[in-house]
């Protein structure tokens, strides 16, 4: 059974690129007890969880919890985790994110966003009318069926080529 959520319990965000744009960025903030850091964020969801850069590690200096393996296309290795919490844009906050530190510095990012969040709520990306848009909230208050959508609109789309039932007027004699 599905929890109803109040509207001050739903939080998200939408995000607009130019179409040509092949990545999905985000500014965040990253909170380490009383220490933050702005960040660029990417989301990514062909990643199982979320990765910080070594940048980050040096200006926030969070306590790591542990190790863990992170395999990638390119093969495996043992890297230290962290506790933060992420804050996205329009105060969209996440707490307690498990993180693991990585390289990602060297491809302009500090912070990779993903399924681990991304799973959290309900993420949809379009390219409407020439702009490629993103939009994310937590937690997830509904199901989102293009399918569905689209026999809707083709139903909906041929009754208003004939009418709505019968159109014809009938005349009394008179």
């Amino acid at each position: 059974m599905m929890k109803q959520q109040t509207a001050a319990q739903v939080r998200a965000f939408l995000a607009e690129r130019e179409t040509t744009c092949r990545k999905l960025i985000t500014k965040a903030t990253l909170v380490c007890g009383a220490e933050q850091m702005e960040v660029i964020a990417q989301w990514d969801t062909g990643a199982s969880g979320s990765c910080i850069s070594q940048k980050v590690i040096q200006v926030l200096k969070p306590a790591r919890t542990g190790l863990r393996t992170v395999l990638t296309p390119t093969g495996s290795d043992v890297r230290g985790m962290y506790l933060l919490d992420l804050v996205l844009p329009n105060n969209v906050r996440v707490s307690d994110v498990p993180v693991v530190d990585t390289e990602i510095g060297d491809q302009g990012i500090d912070v990779l966003i993903g399924m681990d969040i991304i799973s959290m709520g309900d993420f949809a990306v379009s390219n409407f009318d020439g702009k490629l848009v993103f939009t994310f909230r937590v937690p997830s208050i509904k199901r989102t069926d293009y399918v569905a959508e689209a026999k809707a609109d083709a139903i909906k789309a041929k009754i208003g080529q004939h009418g709505k039932g019968n159109t014809r007027q009938r005349h009394k004699t008179p």
